[in-house]
């Protein structure tokens, strides 16, 4: 005869009730999945069995003998193995506050109550039981840089691995949180994966200014958005522990990029820190000339196309016509104005390095000068007024439809005898104030795999000044630029200090020849310069002797952008190369200028002598001109396409 349990509850003592409720948990072990029919049959049976307060009063008991806790089962490992809980919650349960057991976990996403919640939690936290494909959810915790790190490396994808394991992974940057909700299998082995990707992170110094230097206010260069750039760009993060990073961390097979990440961290420095270039023009200075918007798009570094821009220039030189107009301001213009040109070149002091000897060089780049917008009254504006408000400037060199012009010029160098290449190596940031830039051309002589590589030109950059030279009259500008050099060609001689990089150029180039696809530039090399090279700073050094330091090659996509075709124009040697750049420098760049030696002048001031005095305006003159030509001939071309 059937009878109800709830009247007979006190004939029973507790651990008669104990041992009752234990007999239907005595097939199982801690761990043991069920299949859905097993679990719901267990469940019913003992929920059915006992009354609400035996299944409290037995979880209480379970509680006071420490055999189950509002922390859910530790399968393995110790505290710091993230462990997978059935269920699902929307909330993320900190280690320090106590962590809500599995049974709660189900039952908020089940509704469960009464009876079904006592005995829900018999099985879960008491019998530590489970379901066999159930849905529940692990909590990964990583610190900020390796959540970042994770998110923009090209190498590591949690999208990925949610759809190739079958789970959903949510991330809570703020917490440093990755929610992983699947079943069980797929959420433990997407946690392995995360922890074996944190043994692959490296971490490295970063000293980007000398010591005692701390840019502030409009000095900063690494602000927010910058960093963030970078960090998606190259996957890579940064300890941000102040205003500088000093830290930054990688995946190890990601080194190339972190290693292209650090050079955009001082080449960001370097742009900084350029001394502002004045500019001139041929237009009288109180001549009102228009204004026009442009978008150089790509083609200005990062932190330019953040900003607006404009260009200075007459109408007709802002439209698409085959044919300019006149050029009447140009033509009438003060013939002298390139002995003050020169003037302003040599304006600049030079760099106090020692006793070496200097040669002096000039030249000119054509390109657009643009202005950043800055609110005055009108569209037109006076080259004086352009002066009083000296708004920022930069200077773009994508200069359309070159080859077609190119075509029309003698070539120096005839294709199949020698293919030069000019490198561009600048100081890291750290060393920026001390050591010179270095530029090299090398010699590249096609003969198969038994080609030739040699440095055939190697100057250290003492001292550089420019000045933007307006053209109004024309869609495109000059950039007139004045350098001392010392020729350091010695030092790649046998046991000189810059023997190593050519060895290691050799290397470079002989492998970028017979490869098919791109082949960037290196980005750093550890380089050993003379002493008497340096700048003097109060350190004692050997002035026969040389001290290394880090260096950081221009970026450029593929080697054979630095290839360098000379030709003639109007008597003066014309330079062209193309090569593609970025992501943080101007993607596409159009090298074509013109250059020219001041012989007999290797110093900064003047010469006293009136008749050599005379002579090199004479030939600077000549270059100005042809430098105007060029620009010109240029635009025409252009527009004749």
């Amino acid at each position: 005869m059937l009878y109800d349990i709830e009247n007979t509850e006190d004939i029973l003592d507790d651990d008669l009730i104990t041992e009752r409720i234990e007999s239907f948990r005595t097939p199982y072990r801690p761990g043991d999945k069920l299949s859905t029919a097993d679990w719901e049959n267990l469940r019913s049976d003992v929920q059915t069995s006992f009354t609400i307060q035996q299944l409290s009063d037995y979880i209480e008991q379970f509680k006071a003998d420490g055999a189950v806790s509002e922390e859910g089962l530790v399968l393995d490992g110790g505290p710091k193995l993230a462990e997978w809980r059935p269920g699902t919650s929307a909330f993320f349960e900190t280690e320090s506050a106590p962590q809500v057991g599995a049974a709660k976990r189900v039952a908020t996403s089940l509704d469960l109550r009464g009876k079904y919640l006592l005995t829900e939690r018999i099985l879960r936290d008491c019998w530590h039981l489970g379901l066999i494909g159930e849905v529940g959810q692990l909590d990964v915790r990583l610190p900020a840089h390796t959540l970042s790190l994770f998110l923009h490396s090209e190498h590591f994808s949690f999208e990925e691995l949610a759809g190739l394991h079958d789970a959903k992974i949510d991330i809570t940057h703020s917490l440093g949180l990755v929610r992983i909700t699947g079943k069980l299998h797929s959420c433990e082995f997407i946690r392995d994966i995360i922890y074996d990707a944190t043994t692959r992170i490296r971490e490295e110094d970063l000293e980007l200014y000398p010591r005692g230097v701390t840019p502030k206010g409009k000095n900063r260069v690494f602000t927010v958005d910058f960093l963030s750039w970078v960090s998606k760009t190259y996957g890579v993060s940064f300890d941000m522990t102040s205003t500088t990073p000093t830290k930054m961390f990688y995946l190890v097979e990601n080194k190339p990029k972190a290693e292209s990440a650090r050079r955009t961290l001082n080449l960001a420095i370097h742009d900084a820190t350029q001394p502002p270039i004045p500019f001139g023009t041929y237009m009288a200075a109180s001549e009102p000339v228009d204004t026009y918007d442009i978008n150089p798009e790509l083609n200005v570094s990062w932190f330019d196309r953040q900003k607006t821009w404009f260009r200075w220039a007459v109408p007709s030189a802002q439209t698409t016509a085959p044919s300019m107009s006149d050029t009447p301001f140009f033509n009438q213009h003060e013939t002298r104005l390139s002995d003050e040109l020169l003037k302003l070149l040599r304006a600049r002091a030079r760099t106090n390095i020692g006793k070496a000897a200097a040669h002096e060089s000039i030249t000119a780049a054509v390109g657009r000068c643009l202005f950043e917008h800055k609110p005055f009254e009108g569209k037109a504006i006076t080259a004086a007024q352009l002066g009083k408000l000296a708004p920022p400037r930069t200077f773009t060199t994508d200069i359309p439809r070159v080859i077609p012009f190119l075509h029309q010029l003698a070539a120096d160098y005839p294709e199949e005898e020698i293919q030069p290449h000019r490198l561009r190596l600048v100081p890291s940031a750290v060393h920026a104030n001390i050591f010179p830039q270095l530029e090299l051309e090398v010699a590249i002589a096609p003969g198969g795999f038994e080609s030739e590589y040699n440095v055939q030109n190697a100057r250290a950059i003492l001292s550089q000044s420019s000045v933007d030279y307006l053209l109004p009259e024309c869609s495109l500008d000059l950039r007139f630029t004045r350098q001392l050099t010392h020729d350091v060609l010695d030092s790649f001689d046998e046991n000189g200090p810059l023997v190593p990089l050519q060895d290691s150029l050799r290397d470079f180039f002989s492998k970028a020849m017979i490869y098919e696809g791109e082949t960037p530039l290196p980005a750093f090399s550890q380089l050993s310069v003379p002493n008497h090279l340096l700048v003097e700073t109060g350190e004692e050094r050997d002035p026969d002797g040389f001290t290394t330091a880090e260096y950081m090659y221009l970026p450029v996509s593929d080697f054979r952008g630095t290839r360098l075709h000379q030709y003639d124009f109007e008597g003066h040697r014309l330079n062209y190369s193309f090569y593609e750049s970025g992501p943080f420098s101007s993607h596409r760049m159009t090298d074509i200028f013109l250059d020219m030696d001041m012989a007999g002048s290797s110093e900064q001031s003047p010469s006293d002598n009136t008749d050599s005095q005379e002579s090199i305006q004479r030939e600077f003159s000549s270059f100005y001109k042809a430098a105007c030509s060029l620009a010109f001939d240029l635009d025409k071309s252009g527009r004749a396409m």
